[in-house]
């Protein structure tokens, strides 16, 4: 296991700055459905999306060794989690009003719009060469 994640952070290491600051962001805002969990079911679909993303990513990087694969993991669990919470809110009253829910409900959706574009992205550079295999 400490080999395999060598391997990741050498990988890691070469993606640069602004992917590891995108990184970090999509992590504190997954993070944060930890607030909602107890009086929310889109919190606790969230988490657990993260929760399955992370075995699934490291799954996908021993069978294939490329980072950029970790997109293949997003595009499983992120994109049927992005329908729920769409749907959610625009079927349910409390997200009608301003406060800490909405704004979380908000920031997710957008994080996880962002990143399945990029994410589909790296899936088509890989596939198609451009991005190599390591």
């Amino acid at each position: 296991m400490k080999e395999l994640q060598a391997q990741i952070d050498a990988q890691m290491a070469t993606v640069g700055a602004p992917v590891e600051l995108w990184i970090n962001w999509m992590m504190i805002i997954f993070a944060c459905s930890i607030f909602f969990v107890w009086k929310n079911k889109e919190a606790r679909w969230a988490l657990g999306a993260i929760l399955l993303t992370m075995p699934t990513a490291m799954l996908i990087f021993k069978l294939w060794g490329n980072v950029h694969l970790f997109s293949l993991a997003h595009l499983l669990w992120w994109s049927p989690l992005l329908v729920y919470l769409i749907k959610s809110f625009l079927s349910q009253d409390k997200f009608k009003k301003w406060g800490p829910l909405r704004i979380w409900h908000h920031l997710l959706c957008a994080t996880i719009m962002i990143s399945l574009l990029f994410d589909v992205r790296d899936v088509y550079l890989v596939v198609t060469g451009v991005k190599a295999m390591h």
